[in-house]
């Protein structure tokens, strides 16, 4: 299975705290996103890698802040005439990469969660299962 950083950091709001961290790489702010409880939450960037929210969440939710690679296009185009840099490369490899990150990552969780789905559904079934053994004698 392939390795790779997460590409978000989930907090739990005590009610005070406003600032967290953004561990990850991103290449524009505008990939950066702060949810809380499940809801897009207004922040603003006080660093490279510290966002402040406009709120303190409450104590206990659940905030996230996570990153979302724009993938509509490659960042650069290359074209006759037009120059050739390896920072243009550098950027579309990178954008690239983190596209590819953020794609494993979300596919771990998807199959963590239908794992621990079936995990229930087995525990659902043994216990059926020993119950119509006892109503039937077995």
């Amino acid at each position: 299975m392939a390795q790779t950083p997460n590409t978000w950091n989930d907090y739990v709001g005590d009610g005070v705290e406003d600032t967290f961290q953004v561990t990850f790489p991103y290449q524009k702010q505008r990939e950066v996103f702060v949810t809380v409880d499940g809801a897009p939450a207004a922040f603003t960037f006080i660093s490279a890698g510290w966002v402040q929210l406009a709120v303190a969440p409450a104590s206990g939710a659940a905030i996230r802040v996570q990153r979302s690679t724009e993938a509509f296009e490659p960042q650069h185009e290359f074209a006759n005439g037009v120059p050739l840099l390896p920072r243009f490369i550098d950027e579309n490899n990178k954008q690239f990469l983190y596209v590819v990150q953020e794609v494993v990552n979300e596919t771990a969780g998807v199959v963590a969660d239908a794992l621990s789905a079936a995990e229930g559904a087995v525990g659902i079934a043994q216990t059926a299962s020993d119950k119509i053994d006892a109503a039937v004698g077995i």
